[in-house]
């Protein structure tokens, strides 16, 4: 019997709008209160899961940065792992004119100027929706408040970098960077959710990594965790566990790898999947 849910959020359990709404609200509210645990899955920073507030106040796990940080229903660290300096050391002299972000616990580091930053960004679709597009008023300055641009060789490598990102959109340019990545394999895994981007972290650490440490630092039974996801970060964690769904606006290569295909994002798919369970064990007088 399923008891523990693990869940991606952009392209999953969040809605068309990459946002936290009245309906996943309260839907979890429910499944919480049912005794289920609930454990989010993400790429995103912690800010940016607080950007879901209504979410975050719940008393979810959170792993963020693909795993390179784990946090207990408090909010409180319990894992946190960084990219080795000279590794972060040697990608900076592997692709010094690159555009790169270098994510610590609560910042994110970039040598472009904020303007450029901007012009950059803005083309890249999945940014312009979930930030210029985003109908909260004075978003992008909160967003862009968690960023130290034009920062210093020497401020980056001080740093305990957890995760690293990277855009190119011209596939020639990606597909160099890309190659110059390789000299580093032994020490990074690139667990990206858009072909456009590429997302670093510590070669041991990935979403399944993290959800698997965080069950047995729980003593959950493996067997009765659910995971969903969508794109390309999620695939390790897909393939880590029997129950696994992946909602109809996954990508292909992740629909392929799951044992069921739901309802799409914009149709709750995650949130109905989950409720059905919850039903289906209810139905059988399944305790928790």
């Amino acid at each position: 019997m399923i008891k523990y849910f693990a869940s991606d959020l952009d392209g999953t359990l969040l809605n068309a709008d990459y946002g936290w709404d009245t309906i996943l609200d309260e839907g979890m509210k429910a499944i919480l209160r049912d005794g289920y645990e609930f454990v989010v899955t993400t790429g995103r920073t912690i800010a940016g899961v607080k950007g879901c507030e209504g979410l975050w106040a719940l008393p979810v796990y959170v792993i963020v940065m693909n795993g390179a940080l784990i946090l207990d229903k408090d909010k409180t660290t319990l894992f946190r792992g960084a990219i080795k300096k000279r590794t972060v050391a040697g990608i900076l002299d592997a692709m010094p004119h690159a555009n790169l972000e270098f994510f610590t616990e609560d910042k994110i580091l970039t040598m472009l100027p904020r303007k450029k930053y901007i012009e950059e960004y803005m083309k890249w679709d999945i940014w312009r929706k979930k930030v210029l597009d985003n109908g909260k008023s004075g978003y992008l300055d909160e967003y862009l408040s968690r960023f130290h641009f034009q920062a210093k060789r020497e401020e980056i490598l001080k740093s305990d970098i957890l995760k690293i990102n990277g855009l190119e959109l011209h596939q020639d340019k990606r597909a160099d960077l890309l190659d110059r990545l390789t000299m580093f394999e032994n020490d990074i895994v690139n667990a990206s959710f858009d072909s456009n981007v590429f997302e670093l972290t510590d070669r041991a650490i990935s979403k399944a990594s993290a959800l698997m440490f965080l069950a047995h630092r729980k003593q959950w039974d493996k067997q009765k965790i659910a995971v969903f996801g969508d794109g390309g970060n999620d695939m390790d964690m897909l393939m880590s566990f029997v129950h696994s769904y992946a909602p109809e606006n996954a990508q292909e290569q992740v629909k392929k790898v799951v044992s069921e295909i739901i309802a799409s994002n914009d149709q709750y798919g995650v949130l109905k999947k989950i409720m059905q369970i919850a039903a289906d064990n209810r139905r059988k007088h399944t305790p928790i």
